[in-house]
């Protein structure tokens, strides 16, 4: 009886939401407990398995269930419906604009939340549905989206919220969205299951088979094997920087193998006597587009033809590829060709590219080393072009080698190289150094930097919610002659990049110029087609942001017809005037340079590092760094300081006093070791040296400061010095900046931006102020007592201790609350009758102290006016500081 009652224990939706929420509301280090004790109690009562529970626990790793066709908007509008609400009402809009703080307040960015709040008053009591009823309805929303109904997948969800919670809605929205929100990673709930439930998820990529052979969690696998038509997680490459390869060399040394980087679908070919399976890298199957045999789908009746006669089984790693059939090379995921949907025959058509093999016939290979499982792949099948491919692979033997072989896929306008250990077996989802993968990206200064302008917003989610965290970028059309730009295309969403301060003070810079972006009435010079932002601001008022890509690609979600691709912020130009983003013409330039790719020139070595020998003391001389530049080869290619004479003195950490002598010549102006009555300035990059001092102490140069050129060469114009730039000047010039800027450095005319508002409040002291110039300042402000500080001035001692002035006595009266406005309104709280005192306040129902505080105030110099709390309240809601005449307690 008892494993009956076990084997038929019902386990009730409401139950695994209370524990979602348990989880959820805990601390991080108890999360993990908690689920823990779930499992043992479920282990302990039940003999089913705990698959239904872990694939809500994950839906995201579910690959059993297909998927629901659900996201945020969509559910909105679907609840909406649902729930017969008014579009424009607040819970629509709640529910619409989730990620606003202005309409979802504290929840917002978490829709299960949003959506609970407005559930709550509308959603029976719940209760009704087990996990297993549950399970039933979400099978039946995934076949209908498969099925391309969505009418019938809208009812089935009507048919679970009129039999759930809002509780319950809240966590079969997060089910349906697949994040839990548990705060909780796949792996550590994994782990907590079962300790090598982690390690089978990874060769099989099923939660259904996890819960099968890992019932018991004391007893272990010695070893996790993949297997045929059970697709297991690829094994990754670490990122490196090329210039870094020796470091990774010399770990271990010997050969490497190099192969192309090839930018398509990374994808696992399994094979069984005729029968064919093709799985994405996220184990998702894609075998109705391919053919599961030699008579079905659009690759393998022709890639079949290509194993060899001895072939009965094997699983082939590598990426499926789109080739060009004209040019007889292979496209890239940028190209926007769904891979998928390609057919043999046409211009483009789909291509197996194999680079590994983990499963030969019968034999699992993960265990060999990746020497030998390459001479097996041999063995498989025979090339043919355009259907079935080797990656292409060299052996190198030194840093040098691995560096050529970079440049090489860079004039191929390949996206990269692997370097692979010969001797490394393959462990799936492992991202060792065994394998490394070298993107010019990876290299600083490789790639090109575009200057873009934000026109668009959106809300961020988890811990970047109620901050703008994506940005809607775009490129100006030529400005009118003389004029400024008045039309901006969008060209790519980023979002990488930026630090949380950064985005915090990004978001300070923008806030006040945010609009709401309106469907039915769309700003006007801000063009954009199918991505659209949840926020828009006007160019005039928005910042540059300088941004790095791998490539432009095709694209009609932007205006331009292409986007960026692998876009990351580098730097935010608060320096940089609105005008001066990249053009749509410089944009075509740079997309035409290189068919698209982004890299700005060959990658070359650090020079190696020699073995440390004792220095050999060189012949006293002018340190380096004060050493001046060698121009006789400069060529100028600007006339931006022309006629010019600029000394410089010294650099800056980033940019050499040699590389700042370089950029002047190049840019029309001339260099002179010593200023002289014709030089035009003395730029300085250390200020604190002696010769810096001498300079300035003569009062015959203008000293500036080396930012000042470095943005005057960003700019692309000569600017006018402000007191910021300036460390000495000639009199003239001291003149002019007083005519034009107040002691702190704050222009007269100039619209302070934030970065010069921060300069002139860091140049202003601390000074004290007296109550009665503040007075004087309000009443040239207000014209009366300000509204904001009516006590100003005011020195009060309220009635609140059982004897008078003793702190020690305190007494529960209603005063309390109003020292609280007294304070607020600019007053000053006394403990005790004193010669400042100007005010004693008494409540009108506790006259018990009156004599008492008369006789106090009768012995001071000043007689204080003795009032009912009554004259206070008055003054507060008056906005003014009335007279106290009809509120008196004792006239004097």
């Amino acid at each position: 009886m008892a494993s009956t009652s076990r084997s038929n224990k019902e386990l009730m939706f409401s139950e695994f939401c209370a524990l979602c929420d348990k989880i959820s509301s805990a601390r991080r280090e108890k999360k993990a407990g908690i689920l823990q004790r779930f499992i043992s109690d479920y282990r302990a009562n039940n003999e089913t398995s705990f698959y239904r529970v872990l694939r809500l626990l994950l839906p995201q790793l579910d690959r059993e269930r297909a998927a629901y066709g659900f996201k945020e908007y969509t559910l909105a509008n679907i609840y909406v419906r649902i729930l017969c609400l008014n579009p424009q009402s607040a819970d629509a809009l709640k529910l619409k604009n989730f990620r606003a703080p202005k309409n979802a307040g504290n929840h917002a960015g978490d829709f299960g939340e949003v959506a609970y709040w407005v559930l709550k008053s509308r959603c029976p009591e719940g209760g009704e549905l087990t996990l297993d009823d549950v399970q039933r309805h979400l099978d039946t929303v995934a076949l209908r989206h498969a099925e391309k109904q969505p009418r019938e997948k809208d009812k089935e969800l009507e048919v679970m919220l009129r039999r759930t919670s809002a509780q319950e809605q809240k966590w079969l929205i997060r089910i349906l969205l697949k994040d839990m929100k548990l705060g909780l990673g796949h792996t550590r709930i994994l782990s907590v299951y079962h300790p090598d439930a982690s390690d089978l998820y990874n060769v099989n990529n099923s939660l259904q088979q996890v819960c099968e052979k890992l019932r018991d969690p004391t007893i272990r696998l010695h070893e996790v094997e993949v297997s045929l038509f059970n697709p297991c997680s690829p094994m990754l490459a670490e990122r490196c920087n090329v210039q870094d390869i020796d470091k990774h060399l010399l770990r271990r040394p010997g050969p490497r193998y190099v192969e192309t980087k090839l930018d398509g679908e990374r994808s696992q070919l399994h094979y069984n006597n005729g029968e064919f399976k093709f799985f994405s890298r996220n184990a998702f199957e894609f075998t109705d587009s391919f053919g599961s045999n030699s008579t079905s789908g659009s690759l393998t009746p022709y890639l079949a033809k290509q194993l060899k006669p001895n072939v009965r089984t094997f699983i082939l790693d590598g990426e499926m590829m789109p080739w060009n059939t004209k040019f007889k090379c292979f496209g890239t995921k940028g190209m926007n060709l769904d891979v998928k949907s390609l057919r043999v025959g046409n211009i483009h058509q789909p291509c197996f590219c194999a680079f590994d093999i983990l499963y030969y016939n019968d034999s699992v290979l993960t265990n060999k080393p990746l020497c030998e499982r390459l001479a097996t792949i041999q063995q498989v099948f025979t090339p043919l072009e355009g259907i079935i491919m080797h990656v292409p692979r060299q052996t190198v033997n030194s840093g040098e080698e691995v560096l050529a072989a970079l440049n090489t896929a860079i004039d191929n306008l390949d996206e990269g190289i692997i370097v692979k250990e010969p001797n490394s077996v393959y462990k799936p989802k492992s991202r060792k150094d065994d394998w490394i993968k070298i993107k010019p990206e990876y290299t600083p200064g490789a790639m090109v930097e575009l200057d873009l302008i934000i026109i668009g917003g959106y809300y961020g989610e988890g811990r970047r919610r109620n901050l703008i965290s994506h940005f809607l970028l775009a490129v100006a059309q030529p400005a009118p002659a003389g004029g400024e730009p008045v039309m901006f295309e969008s060209v790519t969403r980023v979002g990488s990049g930026c630090t949380m301060d950064e985005l915090a003070a990004l978001g300070r810079q923008l806030e006040p110029h945010w609009k709401r972006y309106q469907p039915n009435r769309p700003p006007s010079g801000l063009l954009w087609t199918k991505e659209k932002p949840e926020l828009y601001i006007e160019p005039r008022n928005s910042v540059i942001l300088q941004v790095k890509a791998s490539e432009v690609v095709r694209s009609d979600f932007y205006q331009t017809g292409y986007t960026l691709r692998f876009p990351r912020i580098e730097k935010v130009r608060y320096d940089k005037p609105w005008t001066d983003c990249l053009t749509t013409d410089e944009f075509t330039k740079l997309r035409l340079a290189a068919s698209g790719s982004l890299v700005g020139s060959y990658i070359t070595a650090q020079s190696p590092r020699a073995k440390k020998r004792r220095a050999v003391q060189p012949p006293p001389g002018v340190a380096p760094q004060f050493r001046a530049a060698h121009l006789d080869h400069v060529k100028a290619h600007s006339q931006l300081l022309a006629g010019k004479e600029i000394c410089v003195l010294s650099g800056l950490p980033e940019l050499s006093k040699q590389n700042l002598e370089t950029q002047v010549t190049e840019n029309g102006g001339t260099v002179v070791l010593n200023p002289g009555k014709t030089t035009y300035c003395v730029v300085v990059g250390a200020e604190k040296s002696i010769r810096v001092s001498n300079v300035c102490k003569t009062g015959n140069y203008n000293v500036v400061r080396a930012q000042w050129l470095v943005h005057c060469l960003d700019a692309g114009q000569l600017l006018e010095w402000t007191p910021a730039d300036v460390i000495s000047a000639v009199p003239d010039t001291a003149d002019r900046l007083a005519q034009q800027y107040d002691q702190f450095g704050d222009s007269y005319t100039q619209p302070a931006t934030l970065h010069s508002l921060q300069q002139t409040l860091q140049q202003v002291g601390k000074k004290e102020i007296t109550v009665e110039q503040i007075k004087i300042l309000d009443q040239l402000l207000f014209n009366c007592v300000s509204p904001f500080s009516i006590f100003r001035g005011c020195v009060a001692y309220f009635d609140c201790y059982e004897k008078v002035g003793d702190v020690s006595t305190p007494v529960n009266t209603p005063l309390s609350s109003l020292v609280f406005d007294f304070k607020f309104q600019s007053g000053q709280v006394s403990t005790s009758v004193n010669d400042q005192t100007t005010h004693i306040v008494v409540h009108s129902s506790e006259l018990d102290r009156l004599e008492e505080l008369i006789s106090y105030a009768e012995q001071r110099t000043s007689r204080a006016h003795i009032v009912q709390h009554y004259w206070l309240l008055e003054c507060v809601e008056a906005k003014t500081r009335i007279s106290e005449e009809k509120y008196l307690l004792h006239q004097w």
